[in-house]
């Protein structure tokens, strides 16, 4: 058996809700959930771990713990492969945690830091006992194959296999990164962990984004829509904004609402989370458009450093073609279409 000595509370769920036995593949991932469920209460972890002992409702679903505020229900053996993140090649290469939180939404700090704490010392020690790097993925490393510690909505921006966007866009990562640290150095050593004061973290409220913004909304944005997270809303990120409005039949404006933000993540949304939607499909020279086309144009511009006027003229054609004489695969034709506009915006 392969289970956390912190696990205080213990249950198996049906065998066929997991993926059996792991092959002798190395574990790559600590994967972080949180289960829209169960509030802050004491007995969220355990209530997880029995809705999976009795068979899931009938879904064939598995993670390996589930954390609250004072507790952690093993509910799955580290030895088997579960089923939580849609994606095979990552459940192959990960152990679950669930958090028995209410989360996307508000992540709320007073309620829920004694569960973030007992989330980041089961992280520490899945990380110390499976030779996992105790560090936060972003898209670029998960596909280089980096092993380290991700979120469910990571694992979909990257494999795909569901709509889940969980824990959400307020998640407290860099709080709840310092805390892995802190606990992966403490039980290391055999010490006590520094604590982190949550107080003086920074709280992320919701709110419009524009260009010019930055920080882990933005962020949480661009990975809504695939493109390279840096946390800085550019001229890319408003590139895609305005693809989207557009398909929304929105006004053109550039600017990331909220109520664009939460269609972003609508788990019900019919639409396809996939950059190359929301781009326009050709740029060339002689080409006249609309004041979206134009606009695109000038974020074209911009990248070589151009007067963005919008105006797809003879330096712009020659930029193209050196940008595109440099990047293996592409076709040096002087148009943008869209294999050259996702050398840029893609991750």
């Amino acid at each position: 058996m392969a289970i956390s000595s912190l696990a205080d509370f213990k249950v198996s769920g049906p065998t066929r809700n997991h993926r059996g036995v792991r092959k002798p593949n190395p574990l790559k991932y600590v994967v972080i959930h949180s289960a829209v469920c169960c509030g802050g209460s004491a007995t969220g972890a355990e209530a997880l771990a029995r809705y999976l002992r009795d068979g899931a409702g009938g879904r064939r679903v598995s993670w390996h713990y589930s954390t609250d505020k004072n507790s952690v229900a093993s509910s799955l053996d580290e030895i088997y492969a579960g089923r939580h993140t849609g994606s095979s090649f990552v459940d192959t290469h990960s152990i679950a945690i669930e958090m028995a939180v209410y989360v996307p939404g508000e992540w709320d700090i007073t309620n829920y830091k004694q569960t973030l704490d007992k989330t980041a010392e089961l992280t520490a020690d899945i990380c110390i006992r499976n030779n996992i790097t105790p560090e936060l993925l972003t898209a670029t490393q998960l596909r280089d194959g980096q092993n380290g510690i991700i979120s469910h909505n990571l694992s979909r921006i990257v494999y795909g296999g569901t709509t889940h966007t969980d824990p959400g866009p307020t998640f407290p990562w860099d709080i709840f990164a310092k805390k892995v640290t802190s606990y992966f150095n403490a039980q290391k050593a055999g010490g006590a962990p520094v604590i982190i004061d949550e107080d003086t973290a920074e709280q992320v409220e919701p709110r419009a984004l524009r260009r010019g913004d930055s920080g882990s909304a933005v962020g949480f944005l661009q990975s809504g829509f695939g493109l390279k997270v840096d946390g800085a809303f550019g001229p890319i990120t408003e590139a895609a904004v305005r693809g989207f409005q557009l398909a929304q039949r929105t006004e053109l404006t550039g600017v990331a609402s909220i109520e664009l933000q939460e269609a972003l993540q609508d788990p019900e949304a019919e639409w396809e989370v996939k950059t190359s939607r929301w781009l326009p499909q050709n740029l060339y020279r002689g080409k006249s458009g609309s004041a979206l086309y134009k606009a695109f144009v000038g974020i074209w511009q911009e990248r070589f450093g151009l007067e963005p006027d919008g105006i797809f003229d003879k330096a712009t054609q020659a930029a193209t073609l050196g940008f595109q004489s440099g990047v293996p695969g592409l076709e040096a034709d002087g148009v943008v279409g869209r294999s050259t506009w996702g050398t840029l915006f893609l991750p």
